[in-house]
């Protein structure tokens, strides 16, 4: 890319795969627009996955501050966990925000899109760079949900309300959280990968014919099993990451050599937890979904409804997660037709949106510096 490109860092969450696989669509479609954009991805994800999920050429530099979110399993957040992460972060504030603008003042980008660390936000509105936030859901509502009756909790939520609030604009996805008391918010349509169908080249490879259902399980790029086994279910093969040996009815997904979104669209169904990225790409191909339910997560209630509206959809409610019931889920799931493809229209609108902050010919529109002091005794997130 030329020296004078328009230049746009990504920030991507790393908790999960699901942050870079909404994000993914998105460049791909500013890259479009702006067949000169540089693109620089701050992630602790290696080089070569980035280079898959995102389907374009990007730099990748170290990723943005934020809190880890540990995990027991792929369905259970580490509560505890998770509170003592943000209570670092948050331990000295200001200091964080000037690490974040310090960090990002060297590789002076244009613009900012952010899904959806914050430290970078009010970073980025300290140099007068355009900030853009994206997401269906934001970690301030996570927070609240597994933290917020701890003392620090109130200092550490208007923090994070502060840092989400110096964004340009937040754009959600829908469907989203309500993401309440933030004014910067814009509903936007879907953003999904759309994978094509290989249904006979996956058949092919698995040896099976157009008689025998292939069921996808997939967690986000959590590692870890929900069911103590699979059912043993005729008629069905069962794909999944690193799958044991040993019986013809499970397969290993990295033994096919087919791209995870193609996968998706290639199977009879995908059972996932809730969790945006999957859903919506299983959506974008018109393929069944079985979601095991997780209510403490933010996004779960919104997830069911958009099923529900919108998907050949089964629930398995939280305690559900047992091979007997995925057996009749699935069963009943395969006895219903696929959905009606959802059209993924808002990975447009958010490139479009990202465009008018580098400019209608790929330069930078001019942003008028913050007039307010930039020292950190006065950094309004403090």
């Amino acid at each position: 890319m030329p020296a004078d490109a328009p230049h746009l860092v990504v920030a991507v969450s790393g908790h999960g795969l699901g942050h870079l696989g909404q994000v993914a669509p998105v460049l791909q479609a500013l890259r479009r627009q702006l067949p000169a954009l540089r693109v620089t991805l701050r992630t602790a994800r290696p080089a070569p996955l980035v280079a898959r999920q995102l389907g374009l050429d990007a730099a990748v530099a170290p990723p943005a501050a934020e809190a880890p979110v540990p995990m027991r399993g792929p369905l259970t957040v580490d509560a505890a966990g998770m509170a003592q992460g943000f209570a670092a972060l948050h331990a000295d504030w200001p200091a964080a925000v000037t690490r974040e603008r310090q960090a990002l003042a060297r590789l002076a980008p244009d613009a900012v899109l952010a899904d959806v660390p914050y430290t970078i936000l009010p970073a980025a509105a300290g140099l007068g760079v355009p900030a853009t936030a994206l997401c269906s859901f934001n970690w301030l509502e996570a927070y609240a949900a597994y933290a917020g009756q701890r003392p620090e909790a109130r200092r550490i939520q208007a923090q994070i309300h502060a840092a989400y609030e110096a964004a340009d604009r937040f754009l959600q996805p829908r469907p989203h959280t309500a993401m309440h008391g933030l004014t910067n918010t814009r509903s936007i349509a879907p953003v999904a990968r759309v994978g094509t169908p290989r249904s006979r080249q996956l058949r092919e490879r698995l040896g099976v014919g157009p008689e025998t259902a292939l069921v996808l399980i997939t967690w986000g790029g959590m590692g870890g099993a929900v069911f103590s086994a699979l059912p043993r279910c005729p008629g069905v093969v069962w794909l999944q990451p690193d799958a044991p040996g040993g019986r013809p009815d499970v397969r290993d997904t990295a033994r096919i050599g087919l791209a995870h979104t193609d996968l998706i669209a290639s199977v009879d169904a995908v059972v996932t937890k809730s969790g945006y990225a999957t859903l919506a790409e299983a959506l974008a191909a018109g393929t069944r979904v079985c979601m095991v339910s997780r209510p403490a997560w933010p996004e779960d209630a919104a997830l069911r409804r958009w099923l529900a509206e919108y998907g050949t959809s089964a629930i398995l409610e939280e305690g559900e997660a047992r091979p007997g019931r995925l057996a009749e889920a699935v069963a009943a799931l395969l006895a219903r037709p696929r959905c009606v493809p959802v059209t993924p229209a808002g990975c447009e609108e958010a490139a479009a949106a990202l465009r008018s902050d580098l400019g209608p010919a790929g330069s930078a529109l001019p942003r008028q510096a913050p007039s307010r002091p930039s020292s950190d005794a006065e950094d309004p997130c403090a």
